[in-house]
């Protein structure tokens, strides 16, 4: 349910900002990355979600980044720090009912640096609640990746307002970075939604490199693919969903990925 009272939005692009580093950088790297995406419903206590991991074999080192969209810093924390993972969250807003912070994390097992929040234009109508982004700059095995955690605003937001926050991101992506990965929710309704952000990413050289992985959410009986993986500078080598999952309404979307300019040959 949406509330009508306003939500507290954090508007500074640097703060509220909550990081913490537990991962020992890995010393064995082979090329291969797998990114994995997953919006965290806001009851979900942390127990539950990382049991979720261990049963998608997460804990075993095998998720290079988790991008997670709808959770706060508390329960970021417990994840990172049972993983031993690296994590960078920004809170976006403050959910009125819960009084919880809502943002988006990026949590890994490689180093990052210059980490900030984007944000998106426009509130939604129905709650005051604005959206936006957690970016940073991962090393991987001698490889810069900017990557980006994503949370789009629902279809209470009009198609050209819903455009205007794609463009938003667009620009914000740094084109001489040769590798990019965007990765979140991007509350894509219908097919021409999905369509339509492949042609958008297209412009800026990103492919959907998750276009074969399947749905990741289910309504009754109707499929939709909410969640979405972009990329630059990688080629794709396997993508997919988690559908068993019991816990949350979004399925954890993945993909495993090889640098173009390092690996293309293998």
């Amino acid at each position: 349910m949406y509330s009508a009272i306003a939500t507290q939005n954090y508007r500074d692009p640097n703060k509220p900002r909550f990081e913490s580093h537990y991962a020992n950088t890995p010393t064995d790297f082979d090329g291969l990355t797998t990114i994995m995406t997953w919006n965290i419903k806001l009851s979900i206590p942390a127990e539950a979600i990382i049991a979720e991991l261990n049963r998608l074999k997460i804990s075993q080192g095998s998720v290079d980044i988790v991008l997670l969209q709808d959770i706060d810093e508390a329960r970021v924390d417990q994840i990172a720090k049972r993983l031993a993972y690296n994590y960078i969250y920004f809170p976006i807003s403050r959910h009125s009912h819960q009084q919880e912070n809502l943002g988006n994390a990026i949590i890994t097992k490689w180093p990052f640096a210059k980490s900030k929040k984007l944000l998106l234009p426009y509130r939604n109508p129905l709650n005051d609640e604005i959206r936006g982004a957690t970016k940073a700059m991962i090393s991987i095995g001698g490889d810069n990746l900017l990557v980006y955690s994503v949370h789009m605003d629902t279809s209470f937001l009009s198609r050209a307002q819903q455009a205007t926050q794609i463009q938003t991101l667009l620009r914000d992506i740094n084109s001489s970075c040769e590798q990019v990965i965007v990765g979140g929710d991007f509350n894509s309704l219908t097919s021409s939604d999905v369509i339509n952000l492949d042609r958008l990413f297209r412009q800026v050289g990103l492919d959907r490199i998750s276009a074969e992985a399947g749905h990741t959410h289910k309504f009754w009986d109707v499929n939709f693919t909410f969640d979405h993986i972009f990329a630059k500078g990688v080629s794709v080598v396997e993508a997919g969903v988690s559908q068993g999952t019991s816990v949350i309404d979004h399925f954890p979307l993945w993909a495993k990925t090889l640098p173009v300019h390092r690996f293309a040959d293998k």
